[in-house]
């Protein structure tokens, strides 16, 4: 039960912040950059992705900026022994 309910809120922060970050810039003077309109579909799709984009590096980033880490350790280093 407790699973559930920590992936239920990590589930409920990622779409939380991505719909903050999505909709604040989409608020603060969001134009199309294919014909400069506010509030044509193109722009509100940038938006989107931008949130999603935002979202998912705030929640995921430190995971995938230390997994990045080792892979670049993994195969820098001589005969697969970590430098530690």
């Amino acid at each position: 039960m407790k699973n559930i309910l920590r992936r239920l809120g990590g589930l409920f922060r990622f779409l939380g912040l991505w719909a903050g970050i999505g909709g604040t810039y989409a608020a603060l003077g969001n134009t199309c950059p294919c014909c400069g309109r506010a509030g044509c579909p193109v722009g509100l799709s940038l938006a989107v992705l931008l949130g999603a984009i935002g979202s998912a590096l705030i929640n995921f980033g430190r995971n995938w900026l230390g997994s990045l880490q080792r892979w670049i350790k993994k195969i820098t280093s001589p005969f697969g022994t970590t430098n530690r």
